[in-house]
């Protein structure tokens, strides 16, 4: 397609541009330019694109194309996508049989900060007779709800409902990508074993709808007590919780392990009077290793979990290392 040169020309199409897209979630936007990223400038888009990035279309003008993914797209994704578009207009301006290149986008609008997500189409519409690009755009759909929607679905699928923690297969997928790194790089990696106590006693006293509540509270807790980014934490099933920490030898793990014990404990939440603790408690076991492949990552869990039953016997509320 040829850019319309004419004004009343250019016009008509964008009239006709507007009427198609009112009721679509379709993004337009131009460009005109000779070198693209060094000085192309926005100089018309439709409504739609104007709303979601919360500008007005006459401000586009102002707006240089590198300019705009420092303005709208976040973060490194802007830098990630100016670099791709670089090379992909970089390929247009030297193979003029190339007519357009496809990928997705996340943007941000700067009045309210709401994402929204592109499948955007970046089109050469003229060129100069040495081939040089002189005017280019593109078009693409809103996918934001798409998105929204798978995000939604994977969340749903790797989440425990009731504490919002990762559930017990994501957990072991996550463990598992850790494992590796800590057989690679040759370092510990700690298992902490978390169970609440007399949890049976608490849901017959107060009833399931509260047990729940306070496993949100106490998974909250957990959490809470972990700071590191690779730090996974997860519900193991039932009223047991899993923390693994990579590159944690036994007294890292157990310093988290009794922040772990003394959060829940601050809690203060009121045990069944059958219980031999007045407020809620945990019991925590600890394993730490540096892994090998002659090591199995259940048998590691397992030594947790069994330092935790010991910590049980123990007299509860309390932390007990794997030895």
């Amino acid at each position: 397609m040829v850019f319309k040169e004419n004004a009343n020309e250019f016009e008509s199409y964008i009239s006709e541009l507007n009427e198609r897209t009112i009721v679509s979630r379709e993004i337009i936007v131009w460009f005109r330019n000779e070198e693209m990223f060094d000085t192309s400038k926005y100089f018309w888009c439709n409504e739609y694109m104007a709303g979601k990035l919360g500008i007005q279309r006459n401000e586009l003008g102002l707006i240089k194309t590198k300019d705009y993914y420092n303005t709208f797209v976040l973060d490194d994704e802007g830098n990630k996508m100016l670099e791709m578009l670089k090379q992909a207009s970089s390929l247009i301006r030297r193979d003029s049989t190339i007519t357009k290149t496809q990928y997705i986008v996340k943007l941000q609008n700067q009045e309210t900060k709401e994402l929204f997500y592109i499948d955007f189409v970046l089109e050469v519409f003229d060129r100069y007779p040495d081939g040089r690009i002189k005017t280019w755009g593109g078009n693409g759909i809103d996918i934001s709800d798409t998105f929204k929607h798978r995000k939604k679905i994977e969340y749903l699928a790797s989440h425990d409902l009731v504490t919002n923690m990762l559930n017990r297969r994501y957990l072991f997928d996550n463990i598992n990508k850790l494992w590796s790194h800590c057989i690679r790089n040759k370092t510990y990696i700690s298992f902490i074993m978390i169970d609440v106590d007399d949890f049976k006693l608490y849901n017959d006293y107060f009833g399931h709808v509260e047990g729940d509540l306070i496993l949100k509270s106490v998974g909250k807790a957990i959490f809470d007590s972990t700071s590191r980014a690779l730090d996974v934490v997860g519900r193991y099933g039932g009223e047991e919780f899993l923390v693994a920490l990579p590159d944690t030898n036994m007294d890292g793990a157990y310093t988290i392990a009794e922040k772990i014990r003394n959060n829940v404990s601050d809690l203060k939440i009121k045990q069944n009077p059958q219980s031999t603790n007045e407020f809620l408690s945990v019991s925590l076991g600890i394993s730490s290793l540096i892994p090998n492949e002659n090591l199995t990552l259940e048998k590691s869990i397992e030594c947790a979990d069994m330092a935790m039953y010991k910590a049980k016997n123990n007299g509860k509320n309390k932390t007990v290392m794997y030895e």
